[in-house]
């Protein structure tokens, strides 16, 4: 049971006011009517811990009391579900209709019916009230229910009758007319209070179930925050640890390389240090003999693509020598012509030397040496 309880009785006329008693350890610890039980219980707030309960007028909730012995519990309720509304006035839309197991073998199901507008505007009054009740129950159903006679009690301010198969205010035109001659056994206040007192515990029907039910808070799990928080930081150091694994596996397999290629360049250079003096050594030493990666191609290249937009420019011979220079003899019918070609052939980064040749009726000639820098 919580230790701390609010039970708050509606009245069924609005000009009337409401009657309130609190609870903790299970005792009764305050009560009176109105709405300042903060105020007349010197509290700023209800504890957090605290069951609000409200209970109903009798007269505005409709009870049925049923029983299925041949059908699962949770059959048993749909069919007490749909007895209940077929005993009801209103279309299913607009009434709300709330089932519970009694334990009780010959009296299994507690069934109220309700209209849907009512519970709404008893949940608006307990909003304005600042209050969001855990339970709203039947004031009926704190009553014990008799095998055949009638048990009366005073709950909210007024009495209640409960017999085997109903539950109707005292002041009703139509109660005595149902108690005819029945006996009626009185419940004491005391022993209703205990009742009321059980039922924040385990009410004997809630109707905040369907629609109504109330929303639970949304409040932190620290621990499965924290069980988060430590299996995201152990999804990131393994994703740290396999980048390290991968940079060191990357780094071992380039040093593999170098010293492969250092071992390469030392069986032409056999005095070479490492492996960038090696790089710059063999290219060195290629372009003594003529050779290397662009020492040729590299000029050769730059001077096709310069006489791509000379289509009357064109190659008379060409030539290569040990030191790295690209010798050709261009033709082309102007000087213009040959001036956009050489011209091409600077602003790509080679070192252009042009030498003119004598031809007085033929097309211009010009000895061009080309080399990278």
């Amino acid at each position: 049971m919580s230790a701390e309880g609010l039970i708050i009785s509606i009245p069924e006329n609005g000009d009337a006011e409401p009657l309130w008693m609190r609870v903790a350890g299970g005792e009764i610890v305050g009560h009176s009517a109105g709405a300042r039980w903060l105020d007349d219980s010197g509290l700023t707030e209800l504890p957090r811990d605290t069951r609000v309960m409200l209970v109903t007028p009798v007269g505005l909730t409709t009870l049925h009391w049923t029983d299925f012995p041949d059908l699962t519990p949770r059959q048993g309720r749909a069919a007490a579900r749909l007895l209940a509304l077929d005993n009801s006035i209103g279309s299913a839309e607009m009434l709300h209709i709330a089932t519970a197991d009694t334990g009780d073998m010959d009296d299994r199901h507690n069934v109220a019916v309700v209209s849907r507008t009512q519970m709404a505007q008893w949940l608006l009054w307990a909003q304005h009230q600042g209050i969001d009740p855990d339970i709203i129950l039947p004031a009926g159903l704190l009553l014990p229910h008799p095998d055949e006679c009638f048990v009366s009690g005073m709950i909210g301010g007024e009495i209640v009758l409960r017999g085997p198969d109903c539950a109707i205010g005292a002041a009703d035109p139509v109660a005595a007319l149902i108690v005819g001659e029945a006996q009626v056994r009185e419940v004491t206040v005391r022993d209703v209070n205990r009742a009321a007192i059980a039922a924040l515990a385990s009410p004997p029907l809630n109707l905040r179930q369907g629609d109504f039910a109330k929303r639970g808070k949304h409040v932190l799990d620290w621990p499965l925050v924290r069980s988060l928080a430590a299996m995201l930081g152990f999804i990131a150091f393994c994703s740290l640890l396999i980048a390290l694994t991968q940079i060191m596996k990357y780094d071992l397999a380039a040093d593999a390389v170098d010293a492969e290629s250092q071992a390469l360049a030392r069986t032409v250079l056999p005095h070479v240090p490492d492996i960038a003096t090696a790089q710059a050594q063999l290219d060195a030493r290629l372009s003594e003999l003529g050779g290397g990666g662009l020492a040729f191609s590299g000029p050769a290249a730059g001077l096709y693509a310069a006489m791509r937009n000379v289509p009357n420019a064109s190659i008379a011979n060409m030539a290569y020598t040990a030191e790295g220079t690209l010798s050709v003899t261009l033709s082309a019918p102007s000087a213009d012509d040959m001036n956009q070609v050489l011209n091409a052939l600077q602003q790509s980064g080679f070192l252009v030397t042009a030498t003119p040749q004598q031809d007085q009726d033929g097309p211009i000639r010009t000895r061009v040496a080309v080399r990278t820098p």
